[in-house]
């Protein structure tokens, strides 16, 4: 069963244009780049408005409005 995630948005580097992004799993806030791995989830893919998640070799879409993607891919 996937965790509680919740997708705010990013914040970039204006110098190097390196990309961070703010997300909520199971209300802990978390800082992630693509790659990194944050409770047993892998962040794959990060854009303004959604980031891709990794959680027991499922992956799943989270939109910043909170809509989810529920498609496996």
């Amino acid at each position: 069963m996937w965790p509680e995630v919740h997708y705010f948005g990013v914040v970039k580097n204006s110098n190097s244009e390196k990309v961070v992004a703010l997300l909520e799993i199971n209300r802990r806030r978390y800082f992630s780049r693509v790659g990194d791995d944050l409770d047993e989830i892998r962040c794959f893919f990060i854009h303004n408005d959604s980031i891709g998640l990794e959680f027991q070799n499922a992956q799943r879409f989270f939109m910043r409005n909170g809509i989810r993607n529920d498609e496996y891919y």
